[in-house]
């Protein structure tokens, strides 16, 4: 699975949407959009913050 498809899964199964996950990791509605539509990686400090959502998942 993908970071794509990783980061759209945990925030479907939290019920959160784009704009919510935007909140909790302190960046825009469109980054996150570009973060899962694939347009853009997220760069090192919000990996970070994606990865601890992961874990906390996990």
């Amino acid at each position: 699975m993908s970071n794509q498809e990783k980061l759209r899964a945990i925030r479907k199964k939290k019920g959160w949407s784009q704009e919510h996950l935007a909140r909790e990791l302190g960046v825009s509605f469109q980054t996150v959009h570009r973060w899962e539509t694939g347009k853009f990686e997220p760069s090192p400090l919000a990996q970070e913050k994606i990865d601890r959502l992961l874990k906390e998942e996990g």
